[in-house]
């Protein structure tokens, strides 16, 4: 099933979407890695295109975050965990917390085309970046 949180009434399959959902209210993962995607520009409008629907079909436990302060609840959750994370950033801004985070093990970025000449400094960087992503 695709339901993220405690109650299972609150979203049907088709919802599977969730977004934003507090550390207290995440159903503990079965398995040791989790899939987390942070974009803050995201809206409710555009969400369909994204190739998040597709991943689901991959992988069930993945997590889709539009506000920082939750996205970072999540990764400090992480420090107390022996799961792995692999996570996908549409936002530079919090890549130095991303990196930093033990438990994550790979960072997909998705950057706009102002930040393309950037790709060499980024990789060098940060190790755990393993995919630059021009959207």
């Amino acid at each position: 099933m695709f339901h993220i949180l405690q109650d299972s009434n609150e979203f049907s399959k088709r919802d599977c979407l969730v977004r934003d959902v507090s550390v207290h209210c995440l159903v503990s993962n079965r398995e040791n890695i989790a899939l987390a995607w942070f974009d803050s520009m995201i809206t409710e409008s555009n969400i369909s295109n994204l190739p998040f629907t597709h991943l689901r079909t991959l992988y069930d436990y993945i997590l889709f975050y539009t506000q920082k302060s939750l996205y970072l609840e999540y990764l400090m959750s992480k420090q107390k965990r022996d799961d792995h994370a692999i996570i996908i950033l549409h936002n530079l801004e919090i890549l130095d917390e991303t990196d930093n985070c033990e438990q994550v093990h790979a960072i997909l970025l998705m950057i706009s085309e102002n930040y393309k000449n950037e790709n060499r400094i980024i990789k060098e960087n940060y190790k755990k970046v393993v995919g630059i992503f021009i959207v």
